[in-house]
């Protein structure tokens, strides 16, 4: 049985830029019925090294500039050009998710339906 170490600071994630990793990847179906990407990054460095958060990058045409902005701050490049179907998509940006070295991230937190959640924004090679 593997043991924890539970240290409440470290759920107080605070707003700022971290270096991190991608540690895993997942895909679901959103209650919409919409493909989600669920992005789990590993902090690597400072106070809160070894805390995970994640990111949901649902894969719409309504996202498609975070999803660009996600694809440019890992790679450089705009996404492919031309028609793809969201698994089409959902496999380029899983690709490069982890092709990545450590990457900056922005964390930030807002109150969505009266919980406290944060808000993950990849800012480019680390």
């Amino acid at each position: 049985m593997a043991r924890l170490t539970i240290n409440p600071k470290l759920f107080n994630l605070e707003d700022d830029i971290y270096t991190a990793i991608v540690k895993k990847t997942s895909r679901r179906r959103s209650q919409k019925g919409n493909l989600v990407l669920t992005v789990t990054y590993k902090i690597t460095e400072g106070d809160f090294q070894n805390v995970h958060v994640s990111d949901n990058l649902t894969i719409t045409e309504e996202s498609l500039w975070k999803l660009n902005a996600t694809y440019k701050a890992l790679t450089g490049d705009d996404l492919p050009e031309g028609e793809m179907d969201e698994e089409e998509l959902a496999d380029i940006l899983e690709e490069a998710l982890k092709e990545a070295g450590p990457v900056s991230i922005v964390v930030k937190h807002e109150l969505f339906e009266g919980e406290r959640r944060a808000r993950v924004t990849v800012k480019g090679e680390a």
